[in-house]
């Protein structure tokens, strides 16, 4: 039998939205096999967060804690570089 898991991954500010959609999946997609949860270190230790994992047979695994502030900036950038060129071309309508 092929057995399949979704894993989702969520911080602090998401994780209230990603129980949500863990609920969801559950009870509206019908969702039978593993759901995995990666979180932060702090997440992890969640006392409240590991009982809702445990009632709810959520796979809780650890992720390290990592600043992605480089990567953030760059995409930033590009992005109003892009939206920038999107409204300083001329445009002529018919």
């Amino acid at each position: 039998m092929k057995k399949w898991a979704i894993v989702l991954v969520s911080n602090e500010p998401y994780i209230n939205k990603c129980l949500q959609s863990i609920k969801e999946i559950k009870e509206i997609g019908n969702w039978k096999d593993d759901i995995v949860l990666l979180v932060s270190e702090n997440l992890y230790s969640n006392i409240q967060l590991n009982n809702i994992a445990n009632n709810n047979n959520i796979i809780l695994r650890k992720v390290p804690n990592r600043s992605f502030k480089k990567q953030m900036d760059l995409w930033n950038k590009q992005y109003k570089l892009i939206i920038h060129k999107l409204y300083s071309t001329k445009r002529v309508y018919v």
